[in-house]
């Protein structure tokens, strides 16, 4: 439990910190296309962190992890200043990867 519990803090941090950066390039972009797609990720992320700072069970938080991560095979944002966001969310995919939720 001590492990499972310890990755979810964590996971809490790097989600606390993607949406922080999502924030950024949303505002930093210069590609208007780009930013109904940072509008987005930002929600879903938002919600995602919610639920794991709420105690999501492993199904509600892998659940959430599929479909963000879906919304990252299926988007494409242009401005190169999302390649900041883009390592935030690989981390993240690799802890919850390595984590076996």
């Amino acid at each position: 439990m001590a492990l499972k519990s310890q990755l979810m803090t964590t996971l809490e941090h790097d989600l606390a910190d993607y949406v922080r950066t999502l924030e950024q390039c949303s505002n930093s972009t210069h590609r208007a296309e780009d930013r109904p797609l940072y509008e987005a990720y930002l929600a879903d992320a938002a919600g995602f962190l919610a639920a794991v700072a709420l105690g999501a069970t492993a199904d509600e938080t892998r659940e959430r992890f599929q479909r963000h991560e879906r919304l990252w095979g299926t988007t494409w944002l242009i401005d190169p200043v999302s390649e900041s966001a883009a390592s935030k969310w690989t981390v993240i995919r690799g802890r919850l990867n390595r984590g076996a939720i």
